[in-house]
């Protein structure tokens, strides 16, 4: 597939994510990559935006704290 798009002028390909070793064979040039999350105003998203922002950060702080 990717080398049916570079024969029809694909210029690059962005796997995504991370600066991962096997995604460095192929190239040394990486991006910055940025999340951006969108919560409505609701009780539900208002909770899953406290988890996501506060709960779960907070867990793992606390397992690399106990080296697990």
């Amino acid at each position: 597939m990717l080398q049916d798009g570079f024969h029809d002028g694909l210029a690059e390909y962005n796997f995504l994510g991370g600066a991962e070793p096997w995604k460095l064979e192929w190239t040394k040039d990486t991006r910055r990559h940025n999340w951006l999350f969108i919560f409505s105003g609701g009780l539900r998203a208002r909770l899953l935006h406290y988890v996501k922002f506060h709960v779960v950060p907070h867990v793992k702080r606390m397992v690399s704290r106990n080296g697990r």
